[in-house]
């Protein structure tokens, strides 16, 4: 059994940082438990202990809480089923817990590593600026002007930094009316303004590499993707993987297909940008193929050992068929209870 100094040493170093409120349902049991110390203390010698009833966990955390910050490390606390039993720690015992929380404190310093990185920049209260950690549509290529390498991380974050200022510069100018058309924007529009509201669509979002989605949002709900130019393909071979797929379409979309796996047997496509499509097909007039042009035209090409259709048209079937499925369903419940009947 761990000694009362060690297992105190332990419970302080573990506890949250901040703490607990109180609520009025517990106010009255922690004041009361807390005088049953107090009245113990009086006669109570070094080396003894008292036991405090706390039937629930949270009742026994609010008892660890409320003795640490009142008694500090004169008194310990060691929670049990149904209680918690806290100790009077004669001289010895107060020496050693405080070397044992010494010690526990650097250990799990030691293990924590990267957040004390994390919490430092969270607490500078300074935007984190990073590879692909806003998302800033549609602008221009920006070069950071300056010498040296990149891949090198000192250059890597010089760039990176400069990019932002750029990109942050030219989204207010647009936000406020200016032309925004790429020349030095930072120095147009003076002190950069990062709660402007021009930011308000890249700021918190972590860009998403091959995903439908433009980014993960860190403080609400993700954006819907955009599926209006994304195709439905099903029912080839289980044995297919995606080189067999992408060589069964490239006569229609060509290579610069994006492929997303449902099951086996079916997976999402998304043909190449609609400005790169029209050098895979054309409409017959030399405009770009809509989609349901290119899903028709693939579907065409697989003659009955595979289905293409637009994602739009695959979900509008689905819906169709489970509506009749439950139709279906009910009017067999139906001939069921009515054929008893005479």
């Amino acid at each position: 059994m761990r000694s009362r100094a060690a297992a105190a040493a332990s419970a302080a170093a573990s506890e949250p940082r901040g703490d607990v409120e109180i609520d009025d349902a517990n106010r009255a049991f922690v004041e009361d438990a807390l005088k049953a110390v107090d009245d113990w203390l009086q006669t109570a010698p070094a080396g003894t202990s008292i036991r405090v009833p706390a039937e629930t966990s949270f009742r026994r955390l609010l008892i660890h809480q409320e003795v640490k910050k009142r008694y500090n490390s004169f008194l310990a606390t060691q929670g049990e089923q149904g209680a918690v039993q806290v100790s009077r720690l004669t001289v010895e015992e107060r020496e050693l817990h405080k070397d044992q929380s010494k010690k526990i404190e650097a250990e799990i310093s030691e293990m924590v590593g990267l957040r004390k990185v994390i919490d430092l920049i969270s607490n500078s209260g300074k935007p984190l600026v990073g590879h692909n950690m806003w998302l800033v549509p549609d602008l221009a290529t920006m070069e950071a002007s300056g010498t040296g390498g990149y891949h090198n991380a000192g250059f890597d974050a010089y760039a990176t930094g400069a990019a932002f200022a750029r990109m942050v510069a030219k989204l207010t100018a647009e936000g406020a009316g200016g032309e925004g058309s790429g020349g030095d924007v930072a120095a147009d529009c003076g002190r950069l303004r990062l709660d402007h509201a021009a930011l308000a669509r890249a700021t918190n979002r972590i860009f998403l590499m091959n995903s439908e989605v433009t980014g993960m949002n860190l403080v609400g709900t993700d954006d819907e993707p955009d599926r209006s130019r994304v195709l439905h393909v099903s029912g080839f071979p289980a044995s297919w993987r995606t080189r067999h797929v992408r060589e069964a379409l490239a006569p229609t979309l060509g290579r610069s297909v994006r492929i997303r796996w449902l099951d086996d047997t079916s997976c999402l496509v998304t043909p190449p940008a609609e400005q790169d499509t029209a050098a895979v097909g054309s409409d017959g007039g030399g405009g770009v193929m809509t989609v349901e042009a290119l899903a028709a035209a693939a579907d065409a090409t697989a003659a009955g050992t595979y289905r293409v259709r637009t994602y739009v048209q695959f979900e509008r079937d689905a819906a169709e068929e489970a509506a009749a499925a439950a139709a279906a369903e009910e009017e067999e419940e139906g001939s069921r209870g009515g054929g008893g009947g005479s």
